[in-house]
């Protein structure tokens, strides 16, 4: 039987999970020309941008590589959330000179037009968060040879992935770095640690190839995993501090330090939980009495303090995502990291 390298094209069963502000094209290449799974983020980017990303990925690499896409459902619009969080906000913009400027009507985007552009390039690849394709987009795009990769952070959501004929499920540990995959229920008292997560849906007869990720840093981690029956690993915050990175050097360069990070959960940025590095931006939100606008509007309206933030290196009020074990990863070229755990994962 293939396994799911083979089926994928590529030539180990390691890859790079999707960080979106992180990863880039460099990085993705630089992990599909080694062998691996590369992953390159779109989320809900704008298409023209996700176009031009896939096409500088593409000049980089010949190899296959996967894109990841956010499927968010539509939501009403809590128009007293909104309002009393953008006081909320303009206050702390205001008290720490950045500039904010409310934002009067949403329009919430769709992965439409996004799904348009990656299938225009030709990706045999679609790993997805925060939702699953309908039934129908299942057909059409398994009749287009395409390899579809759901997020799973529940045995239910695991389930439901089984039940709708996706090709794989990543399992997602609590323990890993930034937004929550959930798509039934954004509640992480319902998540689970990756080693139980991925013990309860084996047991639920889950019978599809199954990645592990979340708090993973070394391949013997993920050679483990394989040897209980997983097909796939992916590492996120090991990439962090990578070259090709585009993470704050600030954050790179508190992990590289080997020091353990305090992390937690929190909405601020984006109203959907997510982990990252304790802040100022993200203790001022979170104690705050203003209620936080579901995903997509909180990260809406964060969206220009984030990029201002990291424009003028303002740390304290950019989101830093990462996992539990992010001060494992080192400064070197992606490359040199992904190799690591090759050498890691076959030499036992």
């Amino acid at each position: 039987m293939k396994g799911l390298k083979d089926i994928l094209g590529i030539k180990y069963d390691l890859g790079q999970a999707p960080m979106l502000g992180v990863a880039t094209p460099e990085m993705v290449a630089a992990i599909a020309n080694q062998g691996g799974l590369g992953t390159l983020p779109l989320g809900g980017l704008p298409p023209a941008v996700c176009d031009k990303l896939l096409t500088k990925t593409k000049e980089l690499t010949d190899k296959p590589f996967a894109i990841n896409i956010f499927l968010h459902p539509i939501i009403k619009e809590n128009k007293e959330d909104i309002a009393s969080m953008q006081t909320t906000l303009k206050t702390i913009c205001k008290d720490n000179n950045i500039p904010y400027e409310e934002i009067p009507h949403f329009i919430q985007p769709t992965y439409h037009p996004i799904l348009e552009v990656v299938l225009k390039h030709n990706i045999k690849i679609i790993t997805f968060t925060f939702g699953c394709f309908t039934k129908e987009e299942i057909e059409l795009l398994h009749k287009q040879h395409i390899f579809l990769i759901g997020t799973a952070t529940t045995v239910e959501e695991a389930k439901y992935l089984h039940d709708h004929k996706i090709d794989a499920i990543v399992l997602q540990g609590i323990e890993a770095g930034g937004h929550r995959g959930s798509f039934l229920n954004d509640n992480i008292e319902d998540n689970l640690p990756l080693n139980q997560l991925f013990d309860c849906v084996r047991k639920e007869g889950v019978n599809i190839p199954l990645i592990v990720t979340g708090g993973l840093f070394t391949g013997k981690q993920a050679k483990d995993y394989f040897n209980r029956g997983a097909s796939f690993a992916t590492f996120g915050s090991l990439f962090i501090t990578a070259t090709e990175s585009n993470a704050m050097e600030y954050q790179k360069d508190l992990l590289s330090k080997g020091t353990a990070v305090e992390t937690k959960f929190t909405k601020a940025f984006s109203g959907k939980w997510a982990r990252g590095i304790i802040n100022d931006f993200m203790t001022q939100v979170d104690n705050s009495k203003s209620p936080i606008p579901d995903f997509p509007f909180q990260n809406i309206l964060t969206q220009n303090i984030r990029f201002f933030a990291k424009q003028k290196n303002l740390y304290n009020f950019n989101s830093l995502w990462c996992g539990i074990n992010a001060h494992h990863a080192t400064r070197k070229d992606t490359k040199d990291i992904f190799n690591k755990l090759i050498t890691e994962f076959y030499e036992q």
